[in-house]
Parts: C-alpha cells; structure tokens; sequence
C-alpha cells in the first residue's frame, strides 16, 4: 500500500485496524434469484500488506457467492470515548471464499484472526470446528480512512492504495 501527502500515515491506519474487532462485509449477491446486495457482520483481522481475513460462525453453504462478482466492500468503525475520536475504515477490494479450511491460507487467516478472539483460536485449532465457519480472504486495493472531527471539518480521507 502506499500514501500520498494525506493527514494519517499507513502506521495510523494499521494500529487502527488492529485495535478494532468487528467489519461489515458487503458484497453483492445473485443466488437469491434478485440480486442484492449482503451485509455480514464478522471478525477481521489483517496483515501489513492489506490482505483482510473475516470470518462468522456460519457454514459456507449459507453464505452469498462471491464467484459472481468478487468486489466487495467492508466497513470498519470503532467507536471511542471522545466523540472526535470515532473513525471508520472503507476497504474496497476483492475477496474470495476459502474453501479448503484445512490449507496455507486457511491457516493463516484463522491464526491472524485467533490473535484478536481467543474463541475463534480455540474453537478452529483446538476443537477443529472449522466446518461451522466461512472464512474470507480480501486483498484491498483501497483503504479510505477518516476521523469524524474530520468528517465535520470537511477534510478529505486519508486513502491507502495498493499498487
């Protein structure tokens, strides 16, 4: 990811996402026969590089397909105890289901997402629940970053894009 001349740092931006637990993936959903778009609440966690993993305690056979159309969007917020401080995160890239829960990549993003959630850690590694789980993988190809003092300012994003 890079940055031009913009008011946070790629730093900023990370030890935001590392200290927020929940993201709203949104994505747009033809199985339905009506196409619309879905909105999953689920825990992420990402890596420096700005590949998003997600997951929800919901079998992949419930959830939306994303082979029709891979973008997607997730919405971060997290809010604070300063009004001026509450920030939120658009992460516009593609993502792709995870189908084989016991792979690399698999690996990889339940661990990412065990450091935030103990649960999650116990339930995929040590219960081997994975089955009960859909596992997302998004590579961002742009991160938008605002503060609500900001927003209220009328300042622009900080935008991340990944080259």
């Amino acid at each position: 990811m890079s940055s031009g001349e913009q008011k946070h740092n790629k730093n900023d931006i990370y030890v935001f996402l590392k200290r927020s637990f929940f993201g709203v993936l949104s994505y747009y959903d033809k199985t339905s026969g009506k196409g619309i778009v879905k909105s999953e609440l689920m825990i992420f966690n990402t890596t420096d590089s700005g590949d998003f993993y997600l997951t929800m305690k919901k079998p992949m056979s419930k959830f939306g397909n994303l082979s029709d159309n891979s973008n997607v969007t997730i919405m971060i917020y997290k809010e604070e105890e300063r009004l001026r401080d509450i920030s939120r995160i658009f992460v516009n890239g593609e993502a792709r289901i995870i189908t084989d829960l016991d792979g690399e990549d698999a690996e990889k993003g339940f661990e990412l997402i065990g450091q935030k959630s103990p649960v999650i850690k116990h339930l995929v590694h040590e219960k081997g629940d994975r089955e009960k789980y859909t596992l997302v993988h998004v590579k961002a190809k742009l991160i938008n970053f605002i503060s609500l003092e900001e927003i209220m300012n009328g300042e622009d994003p900080t935008i991340l894009a990944r080259k």
